[in-house]
């Protein structure tokens, strides 16, 4: 897990002042996401998200990597945010990280994208734990 990722999200984010610039950032790195819409199945669909939001893990060299796939940019960029945190951490870094990790930037978001990182960090946890149990 990359804290230092995380702290340049929380001071990019405490830049910006307002709502409008805020989301127009989150759909500019929604850009950034390469999606797989073969993961778009019912066994990797996210119950609970404003919008359709489809996620799954793998695992390499006890390395977890996830790829996900929304109808939504701004969910894409926020997801983006949390998955450049989390890709390529162990399960044991994955279960340490908590919603409260991501105040600051949960603080400016609307409550339901609250609700989308919290569902999200969930499924990754979920997932992970899963995963990890397999080997």
């Amino acid at each position: 897990m990359s804290n230092s990722i995380l702290t340049q999200y929380i001071e990019k984010i405490s830049d910006i002042n307002d709502y409008g610039t805020l989301i127009g950032w989150i759909n500019n790195l929604s850009k950034e996401v390469t999606v797989d819409t073969s993961i778009r199945t019912p066994e990797n669909y996210v119950y609970g998200c404003q919008v359709a939001t489809w996620f799954q893990c793998t695992k390499t060299n006890n390395r977890i990597y996830f790829s996900f796939d929304s109808d939504s940019n701004v969910t894409k960029g926020i997801v983006k945010i949390l998955l450049d945190i989390l890709n390529g951490s162990t399960v044991e870094e994955i279960k340490k990280l908590t919603f409260y990790d991501f105040r600051q930037i949960s603080m400016r978001l609307p409550t339901e994208r609250q609700r989308t990182l919290q569902i999200i960090l969930n499924k990754a946890h979920e997932l992970a734990n899963t995963i990890g149990d397999t080997e």
